[in-house]
């Protein structure tokens, strides 16, 4: 589903997006912690967004999680973001983000397919996703993706209580992608 190559210059996996020539996917560095707060995370202090990423790395260096961004590569800079964490059997993709002004293209589509196919490594039984009752396009994406309702919950999101309904996909479904 992607191609992949690797950059000489940063000695790092590069996944090209099929039906995006001008952006790539790549894991998350220290050094993407600014332009991913300009770009995506524009509510975040930066100290948040650094926490989120050293958090994952953290992750990925147990084997437990990844963390990936989208480069647009015209500009270079980071536009967009997601996760997948491993938690004992199960995996959660969360903390998704596409820069505004790209939403509707479907890079958040491909980055969350690469996140699906990253987590069939992490040896797991199903692989969940939250989305807030009011993002009706997000819940819509995640079920054509393969997700089905699984469970809701009240969680604080940007400083309000908000419904989340957490989506689940087991990880035979996930193989077929």
């Amino acid at each position: 589903m992607f191609a992949q190559r690797t950059t000489s210059a940063a000695s790092s996996l590069v996944y090209l997006l099929p039906n995006h020539a001008d952006f790539v996917l790549r894991h998350v560095q220290a050094s993407d912690i600014a332009s991913l707060q300009e770009n995506c995370f524009t509510d975040y202090d930066v100290s948040l967004v650094k926490d989120l990423v050293a958090r994952v790395q953290h992750l990925n260096r147990r084997q437990r999680g990844i963390g990936m961004v989208i480069v647009q590569r015209s500009t270079q800079q980071i536009v967009g973001y997601g996760q997948v964490v491993r938690w004992g059997d199960k995996a959660e993709i969360s903390d998704l983000m596409v820069a505004e002004r790209l939403r509707g293209r479907g890079l958040g589509t491909e980055l969350i397919r690469h996140l699906i196919d990253s987590a069939r490594r992490l040896n797991i039984r199903s692989l969940e996703i939250g989305v807030a009752i009011s993002n009706g396009d997000a819940h819509r994406l995640y079920q054509r993706l393969g997700f089905v309702d699984a469970y809701s919950t009240f969680l604080r999101l940007g400083g309000e209580m908000e419904k989340v309904i957490f989506l689940q996909m087991p990880m035979t479904i996930c193989a077929s992608l």
